[in-house]
């Protein structure tokens, strides 16, 4: 065992070899702004730092536009009003549109990597095309595929930065943020369309009507109906619980790169409401509850059912999903890529649970209502995909931020209507409806309190990093085969909060090396919790907090390394992969 001056020295020796080595990096890296100042509206054109304090600013992106579409310029804090749930708010925060600067994210130097936006994303507008993989059926993967190529070819402007991902079991990244047409173009060309094995076709009929006269055909059917329902209803649960995870793992990823981000959200329908208990009962639900619901198909019977079940059994999960989408300033854009489809159509009937007119109207239903829920719009009936796109992008370039500390200080998890105004009459505003006053630092969901590493779990299976908490590493080797992971973590994205004369922070640092054969070969993770002093705390806002982590021996070889941070606080995460050589 170490002594304690043992240990001291061990960090000291640590830190100063690691703000050499990260010197040169802090350097390029300037200074983000505060944006609070005691009630005075703060305007800013650099993009808002993301704040990890116990105070709680709302953040709400407005696009303003014209009669025919066209950005409103040149508005200011004073021309907006603002209320929360009916009651005025003072605003504290303003930051107008910033068009496409073309600029590309900063490099960094070899054997150093980071999940920091100046280096991930440049300081361009930002959206993502999404391919839903797990609600979205072959053939309309392969649509939405050919339309993608065609809009990049001819329309991709250079200065926006677009990153393409793909949900599958996980969120999959196909391409980073790129403003090259030709990147984008090739990384859509090696998307491979899958068949998701969670839409299945729906149960048996009888055309004939044979059942009503054979009492043992009619019985046989109804076994295999209720066969039908039990796998309706576990592909439905599936698909809902997928496509939580993919929201959450949005936001983590997203979340702590600043401004408005458009997820253009490629899918044959979305499983859920945004609002689950808002969303007014649909007649296949009603019809399921009713006595003579014997009359309605197996499809409508099960599917109604499902769809009431899987909304109040993930009521929490969904919540907290539509609260970090709010906070991580995400717009979804939802694009049905089936297209014009009638209803009763061998479309439509492709797509259990609900094989009918009232299936296909709620999933676009659905659409419609997650686009007003994130400030974005929904696409539907229609035949191009690529319209989507472009208003995506033209509506980064019309938005105002507006941030406000609400006067609602109770963070009850409840929603909360959000109504902004100009007193311009020939403006047109669109932004999200509202949000759920959720605290992470309190309010924690049934799964996460069964499962408290879930997510951090999750984070390790995306593709893109997590950037909610921002940080540079680089993996040293003190001796032969000995590795330590360092860490300069940014101090303004952990949660702080005072105890006495001291700020304390707790976070949890991990990594994890795998061969290229995905066996994990070496791991470890400590916790730091301590309380800082004043002076101690600025230099850590301001120059970073550095860690490091001694993983011990690992075999000589070159490995795939997985390091991360979680803020264990709030549960926000950072994630960086670095392909590491051990000598």
């Amino acid at each position: 065992m170490p002594s304690h001056f043992g240990v001291r020295r061990f960090m000291a020796v640590s830190l100063c070899i690691l703000l050499s080595g990260f010197s040169a990096l802090a350097q390029q890296v300037p200074d983000s702004a505060s944006t609070t100042n005691a009630g005075n509206t703060i305007a800013s054109d650099a993009p808002l730092p993301i704040l990890r304090v116990s105070s709680k600013l709302v953040l709400v992106d407005v696009v303003v536009t014209d009669k025919q579409g066209k950005p409103m310029t040149g508005l200011k804090a004073e021309d907006f009003t603002l209320a929360e749930s009916g009651k005025q708010q003072g605003i504290v925060v303003f930051q107008a549109p910033r068009p496409p600067s073309g600029e590309v994210p900063q490099t960094l130097p070899a054997g150093i990597y980071s999940n920091r936006p100046e280096f991930r994303a440049g300081n361009g507008n930002l959206s993502v095309l999404l391919i839903d993989a797990i609600n979205t059926p072959f053939k309309d993967q392969a649509y939405a595929r050919q339309q993608m190529l065609k809009w990049v070819a001819a329309n991709f402007q250079p200065g926006n930065r677009m990153a393409v991902y793909m949900l599958t079991g996980n969120l999959r990244m196909l391409q980073d943020f790129t403003g090259d047409p030709k990147v984008l173009q090739l990384a859509i060309e090696q998307y491979k369309p899958s068949q998701s094995l969670l839409l299945n076709s729906p149960g048996p009929a009888d055309p004939t009507g044979a059942a009503a006269t054979v009492p043992a055909l009619a019985q046989a059917l109804g076994f295999v109906g209720t066969f039908y329902d039990a796998a309706a209803g576990y592909n439905m649960e599936r698909r809902t619980e997928i496509t939580l995870d993919a929201f959450k793992s949005i936001s983590r990823v997203l979340g702590g790169l600043p401004g408005r981000k458009s997820v253009i959200w490629m899918s044959a329908g979305l499983p859920f409401s945004l609002i689950p208990e808002n969303r007014e009962i649909s007649e296949a639900e009603l019809a399921a509850t009713l006595p003579s619901n014997r009359q309605y198909s197996v499809a409508t019977n099960g599917g109604g059912s499902i769809a009431g079940t899987v909304r109040q059994a993930n009521t929490d999960e969904i919540k907290q999903a539509a609260a970090q989408l709010a906070s991580a300033q995400i717009a979804v854009y939802p694009v049905d890529v089936r297209g014009l489809v009638a209803f009763g159509s061998a479309e439509s009937r492709s797509l259990n649970p609900l094989a009918d007119s009232t299936s296909l109207q709620g999933s676009i239903e659905t659409m419609r209502e997650i686009a007003r829920q994130t400030g974005g719009r929904a696409y539907v009936n229609q035949n191009e995909v690529g319209q989507a796109i472009p208003e995506a992008l033209a509506d980064n370039d019309a938005a105002y931020t507006l941030g406000y500390y609400p006067e609602n200080k109770k963070w009850d998890n409840r929603y909360r209507e959000l109504k902004v105004k100009l007193p311009k009459g020939d403006a047109e505003l669109r932004y999200r409806n509202g949000y759920y006053a959720y605290d992470p630092t309190q309010g924690k969901t049934k799964s996460a309190e069964k499962n408290p590493d879930k997510e951090l779990a999750d984070s390790l299976h995306d593709d893109p990093p997590a950037t909610l908490v921002g940080f540079t590493t680089m993996v040293r080797q003190p001796s032969a085969g000995k590795v330590t992971v360092m860490y300069q973590v940014d101090g303004k994205t952990l949660s702080w909060n005072q105890s006495g004369d001291k700020q304390q922070f707790s976070a949890t640092f991990f990594a994890a090396f795998f061969s290229a054969d995905g066996k994990m070969v070496a791991s470890g993770q400590s916790k730091a919790e301590t309380g800082l002093a004043p002076a101690d705390y600025d230099t850590v806002t301001q120059r970073g907090l550095v860690f490091p982590l001694d993983l011990g021996s690992v075999k000589p070889g070159k490995y795939v390394a997985h390091i991360g941070v979680r803020d264990n606080k709030t549960g926000f995460i950072g994630t960086v992969e670095a392909a590491i050589e051990v000598k």
